[in-house]
């Protein structure tokens, strides 16, 4: 997964009667409280985010064909900036793409369109990560097998852990904080998802406070857990989400907001197994040392169960 071709990337950049590009972003990680986190600054009257909060833009991520439309991916400048047109008035629009983190190229093309703009990071223990992000893409129809066999054929180099199922490739952080830190430096503020979800108000009041925005406008509303994990209800729910046409059908008469609600015809929550102990193990070894080398980077260190001495 690479990052766009930079030949349009300031055409839009300082234009009079041009939307503005975004200020602020997400970069990562996936799994790692994102939803939650973009409905705490949607509900900000500072913050814009747009209804497509995930438009990927900045990344050029290789999809299956049969699932492109089902990613929804904004890869026209002109289409992604209408995202954000007519919302001059808000000192902040964010796109919160999970993925950037992981392409520095990427980040260093949000900050050529807008030197300014601050970004955000969420990290999470990356074996819960990897396992929450398996059981998303059961519960979306793109995943078949089990955890284990998804893991071992992952950390075997059988599975190449392509766009968007790398579960355990976006568990490493390191490299990945160590770019986004050297790129936005000052800009850059790092919130862990244990910490975000069990103190949700101390966490928000630190990102006002790195935004210079009003706390109260997170505390009329707080932090609600979305987007959690779920399986399919039956074979006949995997079969229809494991169907591009039936996504794609679905989608073309669900408006992106009620989609949530949708899905829970066909998924719940209640069924989620347990992660299997095996895969757990085999993702401890590998990332083993993870959580002290964010620390290293960071200065504070993560309070990651798996990780404990």
């Amino acid at each position: 997964m690479g990052a766009k071709s930079t030949k349009l990337e300031l055409r839009s950049h300082g234009s009079p009667g041009l939307a503005r590009w975004p200020n602020l972003f997400i970069l990562g990680v996936p799994k790692a409280g994102t939803r939650s986190l973009v409905s705490a600054l949607t509900a900000h009257p500072q913050v814009y985010v747009p209804a497509h909060h995930q438009p990927r833009f900045f990344i050029d991520p290789e999809v299956d064909r049969r699932w492109a439309g089902f990613f929804d991916l904004v890869q026209r400048e002109d289409k992604y900036l209408a995202l954000f047109r007519g919302h001059d008035e808000a000192p902040y629009c964010c796109d919160a793409s999970p993925e950037y983190m992981f392409s520095a190229e990427a980040m260093h093309r949000i900050r050529q369109v807008e030197p300014t703009s601050k970004a955000i990071v969420l990290l999470r223990d990356p074996v819960d990560r990897a396992y929450s992000h398996y059981l998303n893409d059961v519960r979306e129809g793109l995943e078949k097998r089990t955890f284990l066999q998804a893991i071992r054929e992952q950390l075997s180099g059988v599975d190449p852990q392509r766009w968007p199922s790398r579960y355990v490739h976006y568990g490493h952080y390191e490299q990945a904080l160590r770019d986004a830190s050297a790129i936005f430096k000052e800009n850059l503020y790092v919130i862990f998802f244990e910490k975000l979800t069990s103190d949700p108000l101390t966490e928000l009041s630190g990102l006002a406070e790195f935004l210079s925005l009003d706390f109260e406008g997170f505390h009329a509303r707080g932090l609600r857990h979305l987007n959690e994990a779920a399986v399919p209800r039956g074979e006949i729910s995997r079969h229809l989400l494991g169907s591009p046409l039936f996504r794609r059908l679905a989608r073309a008469i669900t408006p992106r907001r009620e989609r949530p609600l949708f899905r829970r015809l066909f998924v719940s929550p209640k069924a989620v197994p347990p992660i299997d102990p095996q895969a757990r193990g085999l993702l401890i070894r590998e990332y083993a040392g993870e959580a002290d080398a964010v620390a290293a980077v960071l200065g504070r260190h993560p309070a990651w169960r798996n990780f404990a001495a």
